[in-house]
């Protein structure tokens, strides 16, 4: 069994290593897109800024409407101000996280055609972060970043330097 610390520290993680990364996205980069269906790289920045406090007051409401608002403003989201904008999300999340008990997260709530435990929401929550954190990878090595690697998207930090 997971204690509470030990799965908000997983995001904790996430968050940081997101960061991370961000910090990797070349010049020009935040305008790549893969394909024409695809977001930019900005694109996804704004994403990942809004998506963890919206979801986590979707499982606190158990209203799914409640996402949309979290996805007002994001254009004021740049490569620049992504980490403190991220930093924002992870304290207002860290609220309403801290506001769970054992018994409401054990609580089953219905969410998008979904009914489980808000644990379980949450749970998967971090699993989508942990791909969305992985595209950001992809996109900024197919931006020309090629120097980035496993340490960078699952450590958060550049690969050491071998020892000669």
């Amino acid at each position: 069994m997971y204690t509470k610390e030990q799965i908000w520290n997983s995001f904790t993680k996430e968050f940081r290593i997101i960061k991370h990364l961000s910090e990797k996205i070349p010049a020009g980069g935040e305008h790549h897109k893969p394909t024409e269906k695809q977001r930019t790289t900005l694109e996804l920045l704004h994403y990942l800024a809004t998506f963890g406090g919206g979801m986590f007051t979707v499982v606190a409401t158990g209203d799914g409407a409640a996402f949309m608002n979290y996805a007002k403003n994001v254009t004021e989201i740049t490569v620049e101000n992504f980490a403190q904008a991220i930093d924002n999300q992870e304290a207002a999340m860290k609220e309403i996280y801290d506001a769970f008990t054992d018994e409401s997260l054990a609580e089953e709530v219905s969410i998008w055609g979904q009914t489980q435990s808000r644990a379980i929401f949450l749970l998967d929550c971090l699993r989508m972060l942990t791909a969305y954190k992985m595209q950001l990878f992809l996109y900024i090595k197919a931006s020309g970043n090629f120097a980035v690697g496993t340490s960078n998207v699952w450590a958060g930090m550049d690969m050491p330097a071998p020892k000669e």
